[in-house]
């Protein structure tokens, strides 16, 4: 006569409602506990000391501060900023290794006419249109039109044959993130720049 195999099982223990009443109580006593500790805690919100103040920052820092202030205040409005560079007593809009020189328009500040229409002081192109700070950024190497720029960041186009002066509007020259960038885009599309671009008249008030 065969055994068959018995299973086994493993039966629970219930606890007694005295053991139930035991755990209750030690659950209650260790939340008291905790209350307690909280409240005597000095960074506690209830405490009578008041939290502490945060550190004002240094004063370095403080001029960190002022001095970015100040920079962001003179950035321009219509593309990245980029100093001027003076060359000679003159000055113009240095581009890096970035810009292609393969467009024909040079960044050369010996073929700039720096000297002879873009002088620090009268006469100057500048002082004829009214344009404070206009200064070349690149020129045609077959022609003589140039890509200027204004204290206020706008850009131009001049053409000295014509004398024309025409404002690039903003569209053309925002959204980029270096002045190569802008400049680039100005010469690829120029076509369509120069008929959107609003002409700058001589004698006029300055803005």
């Amino acid at each position: 006569m065969s055994v068959g195999r018995k299973a086994c099982f493993s039966i629970p223990i219930l606890a007694t409602d005295a053991q139930v009443k035991e755990e209750q109580e030690e659950h209650e006593e260790h939340e008291e506990q905790a209350e307690q500790e909280e409240q005597d805690s000095p960074n506690s919100s209830s405490g009578s000391e008041p939290s502490t103040p945060p550190t004002p920052p240094a004063d370095d820092h403080v001029d960190l501060l002022e001095d970015y202030s100040l920079k962001s205040s003179n950035a321009l409005p219509s593309g990245p900023y980029v100093e001027t560079q003076d060359y000679c007593g003159h000055s113009y809009v240095h581009l890096n290794e970035d810009y292609d020189r393969r467009l024909c328009w040079s960044n050369d500040p010996d073929h700039l006419y720096l000297a002879t229409y873009f002088r620090q002081e009268p006469p100057n192109l500048a002082n004829d249109f009214k344009v404070n700070g206009l200064c070349p950024v690149v020129k045609e190497d077959d022609s003589d039109k140039f890509i200027l720029r204004d204290a206020k960041g706008r850009y131009y186009i001049w053409d000295a044959w014509d004398g024309y002066l025409r404002r690039v509007t903003d569209i053309w020259t925002q959204g980029f993130d270096s002045q190569e960038q802008v400049i680039e885009n100005l010469l690829i599309y120029l076509s369509w720049v120069e008929e959107e671009a609003d002409v700058i008249y001589r004698n006029r008030e300055e803005d």
